[in-house]
């Protein structure tokens, strides 16, 4: 658990240098408050928070600090969220106008502010606060004994409550429907299959006319095109995110009211273009992805740009076969990752490191490759939380071991993973398949090429079987550079070049 003296070392850092300038005149007129000033400066200007020089340098015993900076916290705390500029802050600090005037008595002011304040919630989506507008435009048509008006408020709240219930029961039955695709994983746990099935047959899924809002039909297409990329329906993948895209460029005032489900929509755009090969299309949403800074309010929309950008980026690198590339702008993302590290979501640095790591493997770089994995293995929450994610960056790891000739290591690291998936029920047909070619004494590292096409044929066997998804990694790929005795950048980009040349 955290220390109030982590939470304050970690706002500290947080803040951009006009919050932190802001903070420190609005203090400094309470001549109480230099001392937290002196505080401040000294936590901003460490890079590991060290408690014992501070409490040296001001002299101080540790109990007396343990008061100053629980209340600087708090105090720091207090002050960025009077200056923090938001949606919903712009609403409370209308309404809290609205609340004033009234009381004043100055109901025609009142009025106008109750207008603006209505007008806005409807743009952000922000039903509760339309539900607060109503009970006050309720009361205040009973204040003036205007019926008509107390009747027409009613029959509006009625209508927004109907329109809220729908975006509600999309994004519940959306939220089921992702969370089950997630738990079904490579499309091996029959059990959440089953669960999906009878959720895909919702008249809520079924027929689009029942999303009456904005909300309720991004919920709707966003739901549809990941789960026919599960299902492997390219062409309605594509159409469903196709149709997302579009409702936000038919309604450019909600990707100015809602960034972060913009580039959320263009990222399942470009993932449908990658699926399909579409990778001119896919290029131009790339571009898309660099959004105007000026829209990004705040720090969770600048994070999310950061990582739609890059997640789509390095993937276009891996998809197109052009590791050398990609292997580059690894590098680049490498020297600015720093900065976002502690911002991101653990799930989110997860896709990216293992981003790099593929297109290290694809540029022969297996130390970093490794240096990769080695950071995905660590987060045992993630591994935990995505089973099938799980046996896909083991298996990889064995490969990786194995191109680097690592065969002593390679035979400990088998018996592990075997212990490891057969522990959590992950070991189906394809990783007992591979465990056990892994797990055969090799002379060196030129395998024989009649051993890789026995895999190579047992493994296309086991992938009409089992469904064996190989979005993670293209294994079949490196099966196939051992056989001809080529790079896997190699295969891939004759795959890439081949598949574009046969497309319709």
């Amino acid at each position: 658990m955290k220390t109030t003296s982590e939470d304050l070392f970690q706002l500290i850092h947080s803040l951009r240098k006009s919050e932190k300038r802001s903070f420190k005149l609005s203090a400094s007129v309470d001549k109480k408050e230099k001392l937290y000033i002196t505080i401040f400066d000294l936590v901003a200007a460490q890079k590991t928070y060290d408690e014992e020089t501070i409490v040296k340098k001001l002299n101080i015993q540790k109990s007396v600090f343990a008061v100053y900076k629980n209340h600087l916290y708090h105090l720091l705390l207090q002050r960025m969220a009077f200056l923090f500029q938001g949606k919903e802050t712009e609403l409370r600090m209308l309404l809290t106008q609205a609340d004033f005037l009234q009381s004043k008595g100055l109901y025609s002011q009142y009025e106008k502010i109750l207008r603006r304040v209505k007008n806005l919630s409807a743009d952000y989506d922000a039903d509760t606060y339309l539900f607060e507008i109503h009970n006050m435009e309720h009361q205040n048509a009973w204040r003036k004994r205007d019926l008509l008006q107390a009747e027409s408020v009613m029959k509006e709240d009625k209508k927004i409550l109907a329109l809220f219930n729908n975006k509600r029961q999309y994004r519940h039955i959306s939220n089921e429907i992702i969370i089950a695709l997630s738990r079904k994983g490579d499309g091996r746990n029959r059990e959440e299959a089953k669960k999906i099935n009878t959720l895909m047959k919702n008249p809520l899924i079924t027929n689009e006319k029942n999303a009456l809002t904005f909300r309720s039909k991004n919920s709707l297409y966003h739901t549809l095109s990941l789960y026919y990329s599960v299902n492997d329906d390219a062409h309605k993948q594509y159409h469903f995110a196709k149709k997302a895209v579009d409702l936000y460029l038919n309604s450019p005032e909600k990707i100015q009211y809602d960034p972060f489900a913009y580039l959320l929509t263009l990222h399942l755009m470009l993932v449908a273009c990658h699926t399909l090969r579409k990778f001119d299309e896919a290029k131009n949403y790339i571009d898309k992805l660099r959004v105007d800074p000026s829209l990004l309010k705040n720090e969770r929309e600048k994070n999310w740009a950061f990582f739609t950008y890059n997640d789509s980026n390095l993937h276009y690198y891996i998809i197109t076969g052009r590791f050398a590339e990609g292997a580059l702008a690894s590098e680049e993302l490498t020297r600015e990752l720093d900065q976002y590290i502690a911002k991101l979501e653990t799930t989110q640095t997860t896709v990216l490191y293992s981003h790099m790591a593929k297109l290290f493997f694809g540029a022969d770089n297996y130390s970093k490759c490794l240096f990769w994995l080695n950071r995905i293995l660590n987060e045992k929450y993630i591994l935990d939380a995505r089973p099938g994610f799980e046996s896909n960056i083991k298996l990889f790891y064995l490969i990786v071991h194995f191109e680097k000739g690592n065969y002593d290591l390679l035979q400990s690291l088998v018996k592990s993973t075997y212990n490891e998936l057969s522990g959590k029920g992950l070991l189906y047909k394809f990783e007992s398949a591979m465990l056990v070619f892994f797990g055969k004494k090799f002379r060196g590292k030129e395998e024989s090429a009649e051993a890789f096409k026995d895999l190579s044929r047992e493994i296309t066997h086991i992938a009409k079987e089992e469904k064996m998804p190989f979005e993670e990694f293209d294994y079949l790929s490196w099966i196939e550079s051992k056989i001809q005795n080529k790079s896997f950048a190699e295969i891939m980009s004759e795959k890439v070049k081949s598949k574009a040349a046969s497309k319709p």
